[in-house]
């Protein structure tokens, strides 16, 4: 089934043939759903991940193959997601970032922030039990880049929900992938 070339191995930075080989199989034997995944797809699907010096599938969480119905062709297509694990160790391995971090704000935690001019984030967790903490509020993350700016996102509850939402795609998705 697995055919690399001396062509394909040049996108291999990290992974390495024999790596490549048992995270496909592995892949294979814990989701038999990609087996129903056309063959250019999960080849791709692979070769991206690959280039990119990322583990599919793997304990690490950096990226996942996971099949797809689609519904225009009526195939089922192998479709790279990247984890934010991975999206992190991406942004990590350039030199313009320093550290990612990335938080939940619940009730009773004090906070605030602003954008603008004088932009600020500021996050004191509450010492308390995690059961009085109170509702989640929102979620941020933010960034310490070289240049000492620290760019940072903050996303209300509503928002958070919203993308979940819009972006579950169960209906699509072929059986169910293990980790």
């Amino acid at each position: 089934m697995l055919r690399v070339t001396g062509v394909q191995t040049c996108a291999l930075p990290i992974c390495g043939t024999d790596k490549l080989i048992r995270l496909a199989l592995t892949s294979l034997r814990r989701n038999p759903a990609l087996m129903e995944c056309s063959m250019p797809s999960l080849a791709a699907s692979i070769l991206d991940c690959c280039a990119l010096g990322l583990e599919f599938n793997s304990p690490l969480r950096q990226a996942h193959i996971i099949p797809f119905k689609n519904n225009k062709t009526r195939t089922v297509e192998a479709q790279l997601v990247i984890d934010y694990h991975g999206l992190i160790d991406l942004h990590l391995r350039s030199s313009s970032v320093q550290s990612i971090f990335a938080d939940v704000v619940w009730e009773a935690d004090r906070w605030s922030f602003s954008h603008g001019t004088d932009e600020h984030l500021h996050h004191t967790p509450a010492h308390c039990e995690a059961s009085e903490r109170g509702k989640r509020i929102g979620a941020y993350a933010y960034a310490k880049l070289t240049s000492g700016a620290t760019p940072f996102v903050w996303l209300w509850e509503h928002q958070i929900n919203e993308i979940r939402d819009n972006y579950r795609s169960e209906e699509r998705r072929v059986g169910k992938e293990c980790r």
